[in-house]
């Protein structure tokens, strides 16, 4: 019996997490199939897929993961793979979340580009309660969509937070109201699912090489003074960055400076909060970069080509560079 399945409907693919005994938490197995249902989205966009929307079934999300998993580092190891290989697809990805979104479930959200709730849903970090640690990346992701205030107050208490204040605070984008009729398939998960899928529909007639740009630059912004990993963010290279990776998607002849492809180096040594997860066996929910490059140059070659007819415009964004005294561009 599959835990995760995959459909799509033209432009639009979906993943729906199936284990509604157990509120949607992942084991080992309903994670290998939530990651392969990424990969294989990934592997569409080839074909057309433009949208990808995650959901879960019975008016849940998904409640985290099973308990026994947490302290196994393949769990963790496969965890970081698949949330990372999401963040990272080329186009954009809606999480469509009714009831329990907690600790992994939560994870998954933020690892997509939008979300939409019922006003049921609940959003929670409470690995305080469990004796766990929570990865750099996490803790990062969530402070940059809801704020540090709220960031530390829903790691640091472990409470839920109900959906009003989710999106009151950025978290949701968008609350959905329930439609409550007779037949057995409505209700908050069927209703955050249409609203998702309209919306999914409405994004797939847009420009999809304009997307895929848009996400590489959201990608790279980080607030100033933010710790990444084991450095600070400098912040007058985040454009030189954005180039780089922009470039990367580029067909070799038409390369800045007729340069090779580079992929990009995630080269700090681990953070110490790293070092403690893979030593104590402590849960790590999320994880580094690695990968991405090469999950987005899939399909990159339009993009390429977009920008290589640019290439010799001196109003190009990508011959832009930032002044790191006035954090102006200059042309």
């Amino acid at each position: 019996m599959a835990f995760v399945s995959y459909s799509s409907d033209g432009a639009v693919a979906r993943l729906t997490i199936s284990r509604p005994e157990r509120r949607n938490a992942l084991n080992h197995e309903a994670l290998e199939e939530l990651h392969d249902g990424v990969r294989r989205a990934a592997a569409a966009a080839e074909s057309g897929v433009r949208v990808l929307v995650i959901t879960g079934d019975d008016d849940q999300f998904c409640a985290g993961a099973d308990l026994k998993e947490l302290e196994d580092l393949a769990f963790t190891r496969s965890l970081r793979a698949a949330l990372d290989d999401l963040a990272a697809l080329p186009f954009p990805t809606i999480a469509a979340i009714a009831g329990a979104c907690m600790g992994l479930g939560t994870q998954i959200a933020l690892s997509c580009d939008l979300r939409l709730a019922t006003p049921d849903a609940r959003f929670a970090v409470p690995v305080a309660k469990l004796g766990l640690m929570v990865d750099h990346w996490t803790i990062q992701r969530l402070a940059m969509l809801v704020g540090h205030s709220t960031a530390r107050w829903m790691v640091l208490t472990a409470r839920p937070v109900p959906a009003i204040d989710a999106h009151r605070v950025g978290l949701v984008h968008q609350l959905v109201d329930v439609e409550v009729e007779a037949d057995a398939g409505s209700g908050p998960g069927q209703s955050v699912l249409d609203a998702a899928n309209d919306l999914a529909a409405e994004i797939a007639t847009l420009a999809p090489l304009a997307l895929a740009g848009s996400k590489l630059g959201l990608d790279l912004l980080q607030p100033s003074g933010e710790l990444v990993r084991s450095g600070v963010v400098d912040r007058a290279g985040a454009p030189r960055e954005h180039d780089d990776a922009l470039d990367q998607l580029r067909p070799d002849d038409h390369r800045r400076g007729g340069r090779r492809t580079r992929h990009r180096q995630d080269g700090p040594a681990e953070s110490e909060l790293d070092h403690l997860q893979q030593h104590v066996g402590l849960m790590a929910l999320g994880g580094d970069r690695d990968g991405r490059t090469s999950t987005r140059q899939r399909g990159g070659d339009d993009v390429a080509a977009v920008r290589a007819r640019r290439e010799g415009d001196p109003r190009s964004p990508a011959r832009w560079r930032a002044d790191p005294r006035s954090g102006r561009s200059d042309h």
